[in-house]
């Protein structure tokens, strides 16, 4: 495992850390989930917030001390806490790797810590925290070089390592391209890799979208389309809808835009949106029905839209018309005009020239109505927030007709057209124009949406509406097998706009671990370390087989671990003969008789996989690399 720079021997030492905390932190996966959700979300916070997030240990404990400062508004005690657990999560670096069992990193403590005298409180500050650990990593690295190089690790501890570097790799990959496809043969573990991958990228569930493509699966299901919607009246109409990866990009926007935000904007931002969601549930509730004018004539409020616009008409109007107040413009408003006092003093032109062309008065009441509020003083203190990945996962990606799915989004998705923040910045002040699709529904959006906003589109332009891209912090991770028939189909335009990675079935063994904790159907977990060995030899050993000449097949049709993995179904420690012969008759079998459908009319092929599988017949590569078939002796077959 060779690191070519610092900063590679860094990122890996980070990833390492990370994984690490991640299995010492499993130990109090009963005490987190006791903890109240909202404590849970605040310590999230803290812990995203930091370069040593991946150091500390927040156990329950932990959750109550700050999240209870927090809710006294308490902002010194706050920090006086966060501090407490930075240094805290120095003084535990060496708990992590002294617990860890067998690891080389003992002896690298043995040799090397003892003479740096760390102490704690010298490490407050993520500028002289980063050169400790960069320095540490190099010590880290190189002794990790020697000890595999040597021989001297464990195959699972070799796997540990090798699996954290594989996994940079395949982040490195995705970040350069930020569009990669996993491919190889079934099996193999890329819907998992591809998990994998977006935690590496640090992405909690919030920020990792998930589909499965299939024949069905269209451009209203990806993108957007019309959904029926019963109008109260039992009419049936149909309206406008986002789909899946619209909501995930509009999600990964807000976080892109909002991390450009000072701590004083973000603050108000969401203050005013706690407020605003407030009087939206008393509209719903039907507690609120009206706002008043200036003038002190009222307006009926309509409805709110799935945008959360707020619809008005002047009240008893014989007139049809309504009025829109849309949440962004009212909180572009809010900036400049922050309470009552200054509302009172605001004129309709002024409204006007703040957000430009709208109805003022309508805008002025509903304001109005939300500074009018009680509010609750318990509000949560709201942080600075982090610029994140958002990966989006297309499991099958070759199953989904893609010219249906993605209609006009082959544009958007193609990496040298991500949307960055400075991009939106110059378009706005007409510094340099972007060049932004529509979708197909845009001339049924009445309401300017989240893309059009950050493009300075207001509800107003109302034949500019429906555009969309998609954000520089948006990232696609696409799986297929390449044996699908369907593999051949794919538009050869998706074809460039990917980057390919083969995951080989060999690859995939690296989920077998020690063999100690498989789990079977039931979710129940149990050893089969005593029998791994052979697990492994049959795996490889039938995989080199359907390389053999006689059965006309390419490493695409060689079988993954994942496979392997049903054996824990069949498991039983006395006896396996009975696990191997279910495994094969349920599962593998099946998958070959199809590799051979109408080149095995005899049935003598698939009676030779068995036996390769039965390890009777041994298949090895020969010094010029090709695949030789024998016969196992007696011998051969009990090592």
């Amino acid at each position: 495992m060779a690191f070519s720079n610092s900063n590679e021997r860094f990122s890996f030492f980070k990833r390492f850390l990370k994984e690490f905390h991640e299995s010492f932190l499993a130990k109090y996966n009963e005490k987190i989930k006791n903890v109240e959700n909202q404590v849970y979300l605040s310590s999230e916070k803290i812990k995203n917030s930091r370069p040593y997030a991946y150091l500390g240990i927040f156990d329950d404990h932990a959750f109550f001390s700050i999240y209870t400062h927090i809710q006294k508004k308490d902002s010194k005690e706050v920090a006086l806490r966060k501090t407490q657990l930075r240094t805290r999560a120095i003084n535990l670096t060496k708990n992590f790797i002294r617990e860890y069992p067998n690891f080389v990193i003992r002896q690298l403590l043995k040799a090397e810590w003892e003479n740096w005298e760390i102490q704690s409180n010298d490490f407050h500050k993520s500028e002289e925290l980063i050169p400790f650990l960069k320095k540490l990593a190099d010590v880290f690295c190189d002794y990790l070089d020697s000890t595999i190089s040597s021989g001297s690790l464990s195959s699972p501890q070799k796997d540990f390592f090798q699996m954290i570097d594989q996994n940079d790799k395949n982040m490195d990959l995705l970040l350069s391209n930020h569009n990669i496809i996993l491919h190889g043969a079934p099996g193999t573990g890329k819907t998992y890799l591809a998990k994998e991958i977006a935690k590496a990228m640090g992405c909690s569930d919030d920020e990792i979208g998930f589909v499965q493509f299939h024949q069905s699966y269209d451009y209203t299901d990806f993108v957007e389309g019309l959904r029926p919607k019963e109008d109260g009246n039992d009419n049936i109409g149909f309206e406008p809808k986002d789909g899946i990866f619209k909501k995930f990009c509009a999600r990964a926007l807000k976080n892109l835009v909002d991390s450009k935000k000072t701590l004083k904007e973000i603050k108000h931002d969401f203050n005013f949106e706690t407020k605003y969601n407030k009087f939206i549930d008393s509209i719903e509730n039907d507690e609120i029905v009206e706002v008043e004018l200036k003038t002190g004539k009222k307006m009926d409020i309509v409805k709110v839209s799935e945008q959360k616009t707020i619809i008005l008409k002047t009240k008893n109007s014989s007139s049809n018309r309504v009025y829109s107040v849309s949440f962004n413009r009212l909180t572009h408003l809010a900036k400049i005009y922050p309470d009552k006092v200054s509302l009172k003093k605001l004129s309709n032109s002024d409204i006007r020239n703040a957000i430009k062309g709208c109805h003022a008065s309508s805008y002025w009441a509903v304001l109005n109505a939300i500074y009018g509020q009680k509010q609750n003083d318990m509000q949560r203190v709201p942080e600075q927030i982090q610029k994140k990945n958002y990966v989006f996962i297309i499991d099958e990606i070759n199953r989904g007709e893609m010219s249906k799915i993605f209609g006009e989004l082959f544009y958007s998705i193609d990496p040298g057209y991500r949307v960055k923040y400075k991009d939106l910045i110059n378009h706005k002040e007409y510094k340099e124009r972007l060049t932004i699709i529509q979708t197909q529904y845009a001339n049924l959006q009445k309401d300017a949406n989240d893309f059009d906003n950050e493009l300075g589109i207001t509800d107003d332009d109302k034949d500019n509406h429906g555009h969309f891209f998609v954000p520089e912090n948006v990232y696609i991770i696409g799986t297929m097998n390449d044996i699908d028939r369907s593999v051949e189909s794919m538009d050869f335009a998706m074809r460039r706009r990917f980057a390919f990675k083969e995951i080989t079935a060999e690859q995939s063994q690296k989920m077998f671990g020690d063999g100690t904790k498989w789990k079977t159907g039931l979710g129940e977990e149990i050893s089969v370390a005593s029998c791994l060995d052979e697990i492994k030899k049959r795996m490889n050993n039938l995989n080199n087989a359907i390389l053999y000449k006689d059965f006309n097949l390419n490493s695409s049709y060689q079988i993954g671990g994942a496979y392997f993995l049903k054996f824990a179904d069949y498991y039983k420690s006395d006896d396996t003969k009975t696990a191997f012969e279910d495994l094969w008759n349920n599962h593998i079998e099946c998958l070959l008789r199809e590799y051979l459908r109408g080149m095995d009319k005899d049935g003598k092929l698939l009676e030779k996989l068995k036996s390769a599988y039965n390890l009777d017949l041994l298949y090895e590569r020969n010094e010029k690399g090709k695949i030789e078939e024998s016969k196992a002796n007696l011998d051969t077959r009990e090592s």
